[in-house]
């Protein structure tokens, strides 16, 4: 895959405008300031990544969001499409004062893959829980649950990828910094 190194310039820009924000979410709740660090560090990474020739796409292990070209963001980890729902992602970026291109493509830090993942579990629960009758538990499961179990699964295997992403970007025991 060729990486497309148009993007360098959007990224420039939302970069910059991350850093003019900075001071403003330091003084936010601890869950914006996590986004936004979150966020933040999506950006360079990919950046970074772009900027040495590399395709995002490429990233193996990574989770990666694609911006259809009707806005629509998708998450894909190893190439294969993860189905969280994408309003969470958006509110995020919203909130980050972010808006990506059509096209755009974003390695997405770990934490931020790990929230949005949750949400679409959390959500797909309660869609379950609302929807559930005490009539229907003796009869076969309609083909959405099926698939709902199916997305389940997608979704439970993707937030445990994310989890060993995070393991292994924190410092092992022996390496953090101790006070003396």
């Amino acid at each position: 895959m060729a990486v497309d190194r148009n993007q360098l310039p959007v990224l420039s820009r939302q970069l910059e405008s991350m850093s003019h924000r900075e001071e403003i979410f330091q003084t936010r709740e601890q869950e914006e300031r996590d986004w936004f660090n979150s966020v933040l560090e999506s950006l360079r990474c990919t950046h970074q990544m772009i900027q040495s020739g590399a395709d995002p796409r490429a990233a193996v292990q990574d989770f990666v969001i694609e911006v259809s070209e009707t806005g629509k963001l998708l998450l894909h980890q190893a190439g294969l499409a993860v189905p969280v729902d994408d309003d969470y992602l958006e509110h995020v970026f919203e909130t980050m004062g972010i808006e990506l291109a059509p096209g755009q493509l974003l390695l997405l830090e770990p934490h931020l893959a790990k929230w949005a993942i949750e949400e679409s579990l959390w959500g797909l629960e309660l869609d379950r829980a609302l929807s559930r009758h005490r009539d229907d538990l003796t009869e076969e499961p309609p083909p959405t649950i099926l698939s709902d179990w199916s997305r389940k699964r997608d979704l439970l295997m993707a937030i445990r990828i994310a989890e060993e992403l995070l393991d292994r970007n924190s410092p092992l025991p022996f390496q953090a910094p101790r006070a003396v």
